[in-house]
């Protein structure tokens, strides 16, 4: 509808197209944060050392004051939908009401969001345990190996005249 003809039924009716409209349009906005987080969440997995932990973080503060932002309108949207004294025509609270249902839907997403990457930075971690499991293991097989070798390095280095098999024809072999 056009402004003047949503003027001439009254400040309230253009409010709610207003609001309306900007409550939509931030709904569809929020599809491309959810594009962003499986792009972090892909990155993540498929590259855990190569992966900005920065980036993760930096979205979910956004995110974080988004969601305060949007529970602030929202308290405003549903005292608009709620309160007669403010808006009369019953009708017009029903299309604000409408308006909070659509601002609640984006307080869920959200949420569903900031836990989304609440869960990437998890996942993260794990990847990253994972890969430290794996050195150690590695570093474990190593030190089990090499360090009774270096113990007996260590014993048969010694300058004393006394040592088991240190004088015997077969003493290296045997050792």
């Amino acid at each position: 509808a056009e402004p003047q003809m949503l003027a001439a039924r009254g400040p309230w009716v253009l409010a709610h197209r207003i609001i309306d409209v900007l409550i939509d349009r931030f709904l569809r906005s929020l599809v491309v944060v959810d594009r962003v987080i499986d792009e972090l969440e892909e990155a993540a997995i498929s590259a855990a050392e190569a992966f900005d932990m920065s980036d993760a973080l930096e979205l979910k503060r956004k995110l974080t004051a988004v969601r305060q932002m949007m529970r602030d309108q929202r308290a405003i949207i549903l005292r608009l939908s709620n309160d007669p004294a403010l808006v009369r025509g019953l009708q017009l609270r029903r299309y604000f009401k409408d308006v909070d249902d659509h601002a609640s839907e984006i307080m869920h997403v959200l949420d569903k969001q900031v836990d989304s990457v609440t869960a990437l930075r998890e996942t993260y971690y794990a990847m990253i345990n994972v890969r430290l499991s794996d050195t150690m293991r590695i570093l474990t097989v190593l030190t089990t190996i090499v360090a009774p070798l270096n113990l007996l390095v260590g014993f048969y280095g010694m300058n004393f005249e006394f040592i088991p098999l240190l004088h015997s024809q077969s003493g290296f072999w045997i050792v």
